[in-house]
């Protein structure tokens, strides 16, 4: 298992992955082109032997002190092996190592395993979003403090 700087190479293995975790709320191919190449983010892939298993991406804004998980997924036939945990790993210690004070996600609030993954990594449910996701799902928002940590 090798967590890699995604390339604009993997655009295609990377919608496929998109689509499959999220059929109803995939990002549009122009949206993940942007964030490969243009945005202000950290995005990371996680492979084994050349298959894209999993993604994150971070946005990390220049004027504020908290990032934001902007996605987070791994593909449904390798979830429960723990790598959104080596995911989530790589993106605290970048967070912290660029003096972020604090991290900040939404959440489908029926996606439990995410939550659980959340929870067990020291975010914090700090609110709701109701009808925030294309399918009338709403939004849990989560917070980490990394400064008390």
């Amino acid at each position: 298992m090798n967590v890699r700087p995604v390339h604009i190479s993997d655009l295609n293995a990377l919608m496929q992955l998109e689509e499959e975790c999220f059929p109803t709320e995939a990002f549009p191919r122009r949206t993940m082109r942007y964030l490969i190449q243009k945005s202000r983010s950290v995005f990371l892939v996680l492979e084994n032997q050349g298959q894209l298993l999993g993604s994150v991406c971070l946005l990390t804004p220049k004027r504020h002190r908290s990032a934001r998980i902007y996605s987070i997924s791994v593909a449904p036939r390798q979830q429960g092996k723990r790598l959104g945990q080596q995911l989530m790993d790589q993106m605290l210690s970048i967070a912290r190592e660029r003096g972020y004070s604090g991290i900040h996600l939404e959440v489908d609030e029926e996606n439990d395993a995410a939550i659980r993954l959340y929870l067990r990594n020291g975010f914090q449910p700090i609110g709701h979003i109701r009808g925030y996701y294309n399918n009338g799902h709403n939004a849990l928002k989560m917070h980490r403090d990394l400064l008390s940590v």
